[in-house]
């Protein structure tokens, strides 16, 4: 039985859809953030440090969110994780770009307007937010590119890298962030929208 411990937030998002993306059966817990749920003895011995999502499949308990969509591919047999060793390293590539450097700084974004107004009911940080806005302005140019003629990031597959990226940049409209000039962003991020696993996957995550 694979359960899946999960919270609406885009780390959470990931997995829900690679789960669905992979035609997995599984179970959803949700872990109540709000009401410190996360931070129970019984969860921590899930995610050590009081977060979510976190998996247990069989005897294996996971957490790390892109660590977790890498093992659900690789469970629901998909090629959204390539077995091939270049093209894997392109969907690595992509992800690790994604998770450390453009959608970083999405999420900067997203912490700082949406988590802290909502659950610590405090302002943005400006100084932050500049910064995050700075790079952005670097990085999102890069992410464009590669969008060029091609409809997914990696091996013009859609992978997991796609799923982490849709995660990410799919809550832009909860913030300042202006994706107008960024047309294949735009586009990229609407047609994973459309899946009817991405849509499965969001409605039950609520």
């Amino acid at each position: 039985m694979l359960r899946i411990y999960a919270f609406p937030t885009p780390n959470n998002t990931k997995v829900m859809i690679t789960a669905e993306e992979a035609g997995l059966r599984y179970q959803l817990s949700r872990v109540d953030l709000a009401k410190g749920e996360q931070r129970s003895p019984e969860h921590l011995r899930r995610h050590p440090l009081g977060k979510t999502p976190a998996i247990e499949h069989d005897e294996l308990t996971l957490f790390e969110s892109n660590a977790i969509c890498r093992y659900l591919a690789g469970l629901g047999g998909s090629e959204l994780y390539p077995e091939a060793l270049a093209a894997r390293a392109q969907v690595d590539q992509w992800a690790e770009f994604l998770s450390h450097h453009a959608g970083r700084w999405v999420l900067q974004f997203y912490w700082e307007e949406v988590i802290k107004r909502h659950f610590f009911r405090q302002p943005p940080d400006e100084a932050v937010l500049a910064e995050a806005q700075t790079m952005l302005e670097q990085q999102l140019p890069v992410l464009e590119r590669q969008l060029e003629g091609q409809t997914f990031l990696a091996n013009n597959r859609f992978s997991i890298a796609d799923i982490i990226g849709y995660s990410q940049f799919e809550i832009c409209p909860q913030t300042r962030i202006d994706l107008a000039g960024y047309p294949r962003i735009r586009q990229w991020v609407d047609a994973i929208k459309a899946r009817p696993a991405v849509q499965r996957a969001q409605a039950a995550l609520g």
